[in-house]
């Protein structure tokens, strides 16, 4: 082929390669002039590409290939500047599908496709740099991608090429979901980023994630927030579920880890704890003469004790009465300085004269069967002078005073040589405020921040705050007596030997003068019902076992370490409580006291009804006389000889139906 003097005389010699198919072929379009362009310059040597570079528009393209503008630019962009690749690809596309109803030339003339092309602007301007074609076409890749997606699943009658503003839109869309890729993929682990990519990719080609993306480009700017676009947030979502679970797991592991090196840790520290205790603990006998001097010292302490049991109402649980009177016992036997003070029950409206003299015998055959002497007796009496005319109580009140030794120093008392203590004064009820300790030891828990719940009758609902309470009035009576100037120390005063037992260089157990003590903390160290518990309490049970803890009345438990402890006291308190404590006493019960029903008329011989300030007088076929008030009003009759004194037994009973 010879040289020619321009592109122009070679077209026209070379006119001939397409008009010869004319008449069968479709309209010529860009990519058929691209063809040209290829073929011209392989049989040119590059001088029609060099000539055509060197043109700079599509204005002598026009005039070369005499086409529109719009088909000039694509050839122009296609030529010049699209990738390499992204033409072969188009290529392949268009000679699939068409150009028709896929891709119009405006797009390719607007350079779309064309590398360093950017669709920010406008409200998207701020993604300039995302939004922009780079050499590695990957934008221009999946905007191919959706296209092709597009045309093919749509029918035949309703394809249509997208315009250049879809186009625009497209190309944002396709830049931004990139964008939200590499940000997803530094978001997750690289091993669920494949699945994930191909999840979002599929959505993407069937236009899901549009409106979302469009959204975001217009309305925020870079990096923007991946958890704005649903399909990226539920992939963030799920992954940050994972990552919770998997912290759980791994502090679950961890903590079971710490919990069994722990459990380890105390179980070496007790058994050392175990061998330094059992070879240096004294031995029973020597433990046996400590206790008999600390006793010693203690009765010494005890120059005159005198233990009091107001036994007036006699409590709902005489169990509780049994180991008042047992403790009570015990004081009295431990020297000839000690007596009890028992102020015997009285009749009062909520008990009966058989329930009085059976409580009256209950508490003299446990003194007599105890070996206590009470032939020595004593009579309180009461003043007067300050009570109400309405005042009913008993003037007096009959005590014994018990003692276990014929020589006791409490019988050169006064109240012990006359029989009589007092007269004493009577308390009104307004006047109680002022004696109240029990209310005095709440008011001063309450100062402390630790206000228990009470009710009315001073009576707590929660038998763990009533026992507080009572441990508070110990320490207010022993603070009276301990800080007096004539009480002696608290503890026999040891000498270096005796302390000897003393074990050193325990991690985890304790001694005090009482013996090996268990740590409380460990029972609340793990969770409930996990194996290291289970280990806990065996542990503890083994300790028990070697070393049972002290439970009986009179001796305090051992809470402290070292060789200092609790003062051991004999103490006594009222329960106000059901089966020994197991349950409080309901306050809030209703009472019925007991009744007698009175004689049938069948069986009344005499019947006299009597006047204002004058007892009913009954005779019954038992010939018993019956006295009684049918008004409202109280009465009051003094004694008077009716049949002669010892003649009869006399009882005091509510009778139900008088007026019949």
């Amino acid at each position: 082929m010879g040289a020619y003097h321009s592109t122009r005389e070679q077209i026209f010699a070379n006119r001939g390669i397409t008009l010869a198919s004319v008449g069968t072929r479709k309209s010529p379009n860009a990519f058929t002039f691209l063809r040209q362009v290829e073929v011209l310059s392989r049989a040119g040597h590059g001088g029609a590409t060099k000539q055509f570079e060197d043109w700079g528009n599509c204005t002598a393209v026009m005039r070369v290939f005499s086409i529109g503008k719009a088909e000039a630019g694509a050839v122009s962009n296609l030529q010049a500047h699209v990738e390499r690749v992204i033409v072969c690809e188009l290529k392949q596309c268009v000679a699939k599908r068409g150009i028709k109803n896929f891709l119009s030339h405006d797009i390719l003339a607007k350079g779309v496709l064309n590398t360093g092309y950017t669709s920010a602007s406008g409200n998207s301007e701020a993604w300039v740099s995302i939004m922009t074609n780079l050499e590695d076409a990957s934008i221009v890749k999946l905007f191919l991608e959706r296209l092709c997606g597009d045309w093919d699943k749509l029918p035949s009658n309703m394809r249509k090429s997208p315009s250049l503003r879809e186009a625009v839109s497209l190309h944002q869309s396709c830049a931004l979901f990139l964008h939200f890729l590499r940000t997803l993929e530094v978001s997750i682990p690289s091993s669920e980023f494949p699945a994930a990519k191909e999840k979002l990719s599929a959505s993407f080609l069937l236009g899901v994630l549009d409106s979302d993306l469009i959204t975001i480009g217009e309305k925020s700017v870079p990096p923007g927030d991946i958890k704005a676009i649903g399909a990226f947030r539920n992939i963030l979502a799920a992954r940050e579920t994972q990552e919770l679970q998997d912290r759980e797991d791994q502090a679950k592991e961890l903590a079971m880890k710490v919990a069994q090196a722990t459990m380890a840790q105390i179980k070496s520290q007790f058994e050392g704890d175990m061998q330094k205790i059992c070879a240096k603990l004294p031995t029973k006998d020597a433990q046996t003469v400590e206790t008999a001097k600390d006793m010693k010292y203690i009765r010494d302490r005890q120059k005159l004790v005198l233990c009091s049991v107001d036994a007036t109402v006699w409590p709902s649980s005489t169990q509780y009465m049994m180991d008042c009177l047992g403790l009570m016992q015990n004081v009295c036997s431990l020297g000839p300085g000690n007596m009890a003070h028992i102020q015997q029950p009285l009749f009062h409206q909520a008990t009966t004269m058989s329930a009085l003299v059976k409580h009256r015998r209950r508490l003299e055959d446990f003194l007599l069967k105890s070996d206590l002497d009470i032939s020595n007796n004593l009579t309180l009496t009461f003043s007067k002078d300050a009570s109400m005319s309405s005042d009913k109580r008993a003037m007096t009140q009959p005590c014994y005073c018990v003692i276990s030794s014929k020589n006791c120093r409490w019988l050169e008392s006064e109240p012990l040589s006359t029989s009589v203590l007092g007269p004493l004064p009577r308390l009104r009820v307004s006047d109680m405020q002022g004696f109240a300790e029990f209310s005095r030891a709440c008011v001063e828990r309450s100062l402390e921040g630790a206000s228990p719940k009470v009710i009315y009758y001073g009576c707590f609902r929660e038998g763990d705050v009533h026992k507080r309470m009572q441990r508070e009035l110990e320490s207010l009576v022993f603070k009276h007596w301990d800080d007096l100037s004539s009480s002696p120390p608290k503890q026999r005063p040891r000498s270096e030997a005796a302390a000897d037992w003393n074990v050193e260089g325990l991690v985890l157990l304790s001694c005090t003068r009482s013996g090996p003590v268990w740590p409380e903390h460990l029972d609340s160290k793990f969770a409930a019902n996990s194996s290291e518990a289970r280990e806990i309490q065996e542990l503890k049970q083994s300790f028990l076992s070697e070393f049972p803890a002290t439970s009986e009345p009179g001796q305090a438990s051992a809470t402290g370490a070292g060789a200092g402890g609790p003062t051991l006291r004999a103490t006594g308190q009222p329960d106000f409580s059901v089966d020994g404590g197991r349950e409080p006493l309901d306050v809030s019960r209703v009472v019925d006291c007991l009744v007698e029903p009175p004689p049938a008329p069948a069986d009344r011989l005499a019947l006299v009804n009597g006047k204002s300030g004058k007892p009913s007088l009954l005779v019954d076929k038992h010939y018993k006389l019956w006295l009684g008030n049918e008004s409202e009003e109280a009465q009051t009759w003094s004694g008077i000889e009716l049949f002669g004194f010892n003649t009869g037994v006399f009882e005091y009973k509510i009778v139900r139906g008088s007026k019949r």
